[in-house]
């Protein structure tokens, strides 16, 4: 009995150990080896809750004296010609508009939300969380990167609502995911499940190539890319990470090959 105890100690403490190597570990192997990323380790989060309301202020005072009178004739005349749900549609599609060419991602998603509430299509939703997603990935604000996040997981949970068998929606979702510190090998699985079910899909593949980089196992990521090459001949930014790879690993000629690979196709485009 006192052998029995000590060996359940010992198991326990393996254990403890155990758990203590993975949170540490950015990468672990997969029983499929398909890939071998975990996550990225988790990014430090302000203290300070993201205020959106002051946020927007602070976004509008960054505007100069001609962008200011063009936004306020903007709202003048949503505010004297919105009567109907249509008239609203078309009010945020001017302001998302107006955003976008100041070349702000962050007032283009919050006002394309504002789109998708009215118009309600899993496309829309899926273009908002895309949108959200390109703010996280761009911005070194810490408060806003991880509202950005969860906007973008937000907005996907809403397309997948309405249209639940999406992959290529599960497939851009599983990237949040994966970044989110809670659930990272939940998105790892989806794009492992999803390229099971297809193996061919082309945002699938495009994803686990770019997480097979992010983990230094690059002939699994030009695996991933030329399958998209394979499937999709066209698709530019299979080139543009295949060029990626191969400068990585030095490889001078691969680059030259895919770079005029990808000028012939932009050519035909």
């Amino acid at each position: 009995m006192r052998d029995l105890t000590k060996r359940q100690i010992g198991v326990i403490l393996a254990a403890l150990v155990l758990v203590v190597v993975l949170y540490s570990m950015r990468t672990t192997p997969l029983k499929d080896g398909s890939i071998d990323i975990v996550s990225n380790p988790s990014k430090d989060v302000d203290s300070k809750e993201f205020d959106i309301t002051a946020f927007l202020d602070q976004q509008k005072a960054t505007l100069n004296d001609v962008q200011l009178i063009e936004l306020d004739k903007i709202t003048s005349a949503g505010n004297d010609q919105i009567e109907n749900t249509e008239q609203q549609l078309q009010y945020y599609k001017t302001l998302s508009t107006f955003w976008s060419n100041l070349n702000n991602p962050f007032m283009t998603a919050y006002f394309t939300e504002k789109e998708a509430e009215i118009e309600s299509t899993s496309i829309k939703w899926a273009i908002v969380a895309k949108e959200y997603y390109g703010v996280f990935n761009t911005t070194d604000a810490l408060s806003l990167n991880e509202y950005a996040l969860k906007m973008a997981l937000s907005c996907y949970d809403k397309a997948l609502e309405i249209d639940p068998v999406d992959l290529n929606i599960k497939a851009n979702m599983a990237m949040c995911l994966i970044e989110d510190s809670n659930e990272p090998m939940k998105g790892i699985k989806v794009l492992l499940d999803i390229v099971k079910e297809n193996p061919n899909h082309i945002v699938a593949n495009l994803n686990l190539g770019k997480l097979s980089i992010r983990s230094g196992q690059y002939e699994k990521a030009v695996a991933r890319f030329e399958t998209v090459i394979d499937n999709e001949p066209d698709n530019q930014q299979a080139y543009l990470d295949l060029i990626n790879v191969y400068e990585m690993l030095g490889n001078s000629e691969k680059v030259n090959d895919y770079k005029e690979q990808l000028e012939t196709v932009k050519t035909k485009s």
